[in-house]
């Protein structure tokens, strides 16, 4: 919360620091080569609607979160609640964020989860290191290795399944949103 009307107190309280001149965000965040990065991929589905029986397809409104570690970067005076660990919009377009194609839509969607409507958070998981004494501000330093980067973002998507409607009306359907 900025408490002086230049917003001078909160110059240097941002939560990830990134060197601009050796992080390259063309490629995903791995110490060696063969190492793979693991990303949780989850969803909430906010609502389902326009299931079309002829196109075989129907839509869903959800958010998307994916979580990854990335070693690149570290992170400042993380709090507790993730939340609270809001990444700039600056930040979050300097970092590398997985692409993701659902493969059940027309054309094999591939969506950029790095539009404006996402948000990123830092989630705390490890521990920190106290900066060196000659640090006026007394921060406290997270690595990127031991916490989450978490990417929060809200979609509305049709998806195509083929309907088993042999049992019509008394038939259940089962269909995915498959995501790679």
């Amino acid at each position: 919360v900025p408490n002086c009307k230049d917003t001078s107190d909160e110059k240097g309280c941002e939560t990830m620091l990134l060197d601009a001149a050796t992080y390259r965000k063309e490629y995903p965040p791995i110490k060696k080569v063969g190492e793979k990065v693991i990303v949780e991929v989850s969803t909430f589905i906010l609502k389902m609607s326009k299931f079309d029986d002829l196109a075989m397809s129907y839509n869903v409104k959800f958010v998307i979160q994916l979580k990854w570690f990335d070693p690149n970067v570290r992170y400042a005076n993380l709090k507790e609640n993730y939340l609270e660990n809001l990444v700039s919009e600056e930040k979050k377009k300097a970092i590398w964020i997985p692409p993701l194609t659902f493969n059940n839509t027309e054309g094999n969607m591939r969506i950029s989860v790095d539009e404006p409507s996402s948000q990123v958070f830092v989630e705390k998981k490890g521990s920190y290191k106290v900066a060196p004494l000659s640090d006026i501000l007394e921060t406290l330093y997270y690595s990127g290795s031991e916490n989450y980067v978490v990417l929060k973002t809200e979609y509305e998507l049709n998806f195509n399944c083929h309907f088993d409607l042999r049992c019509f009306p008394f038939d259940t359907q089962v269909c995915g949103m498959e995501v790679r």
